[in-house]
């Protein structure tokens, strides 16, 4: 694919299209593609990607642009008849930055800033919250709120059938399915913040962090988990089944360099002295 490259749109309307700052501030990307019915005769939806940067409008710069105004730039020339946007495909943060060392930052200032829906109250005392649902056709969304004051800490999502992984996000305005693209799926969004995945079984679950694009990969070097959940059945019913709910430490510094070994390893290969100082274990 060209590194940049222009689409033309019939007209009338945006198919879907929308747009998101980057976390970094710099650029205004794709959040959702554009349909196929949306483009002119020729042009090819699958070209435009989630996370490309938006160059300009019929001609107009979006350089310094925020979200709201290219937005508000596509919603007008959509209106006014056929148009022209130019996209860009992002490039890597060593080329945007220069250096290995300050693409490194850059990576931290967005796991910093993605971290603080990961980090712990700063007391001991109970967060109360409740859980409002919202069922699709095809999905089902949940949306998670502090009983204090109904301020919205958190949502998720998951197929309607309850298989697959749960997506976790931070956008309020998901309340049921429509297309499966206006979901959140990718690290460059500002809005991913992880995903919870079964094991084959069914019987462990992991919470990864918005780094993580294949969970079901094997051949992880590094692992950047937020917990696990592991279920026990029991087979012959005489007491309750059982969850255990495994938990790092809270160290900012090693959940940005990742873990040499998945929680559920450390867990059952570790012995009660060293699981004491590195997991919280919950029963």
């Amino acid at each position: 694919m060209k590194e940049v490259y222009d689409m033309r749109f019939q007209g009338g309307e945006l198919g879907g299209l929308s747009v998101e700052e980057d976390w970094l501030g710099k650029a205004v990307v794709v959040d959702q593609p554009p349909s196929q019915e949306a483009l002119a005769a020729g042009e090819v939806s699958a070209m435009v990607h989630r996370g490309d940067i938006v160059v300009s409008v019929n001609d107009e710069s979006c350089d310094g642009l925020n979200q709201e105004r290219v937005q508000q730039l596509l919603e007008e020339a959509a209106a006014a008849g056929p148009f022209r946007v130019r996209f860009r495909q992002p490039v890597r943060l060593e080329d945007a930055f220069g250096s290995d060392k300050a693409a490194f930052e850059a990576r931290s200032i967005i796991y910093r800033q993605k971290s603080e829906s990961y980090e712990p109250p700063g007391h001991m005392d109970m967060v109360y919250g409740y859980v409002v649902r919202f069922r699709g056709f095809q999905y089902t969304a949940f949306q998670f709120f502090r009983e204090a004051d109904n301020s919205f800490i958190l949502g998720a999502v998951l197929p309607k059938h309850g298989k697959g992984r749960i997506l976790f996000h931070n956008d309020a305005s998901i309340k049921y399915d429509g297309h499966e693209t206006a979901i959140p799926l990718h690290s460059e969004s500002a809005r991913f913040l992880g995903s919870m995945v079964p094991n084959f079984l069914g019987t462990t679950f992991t919470m990864h962090d918005y780094r993580v694009d294949n969970p079901t990969s094997t051949r992880k070097r590094v692992h950047h988990e937020l917990g696990c959940a592991i279920y026990q059945t029991n087979m012959l019913g005489r007491v309750p089944n059982t969850l255990t709910a495994v938990l790092p430490r809270w160290d900012p510094e090693q959940g940005l360099r990742g873990q040499p070994q998945s929680l559920s390893e450390r867990f059952q290969r570790g012995n009660k002295k060293r699981l004491s100082a590195n997991l919280n274990v919950i029963q």
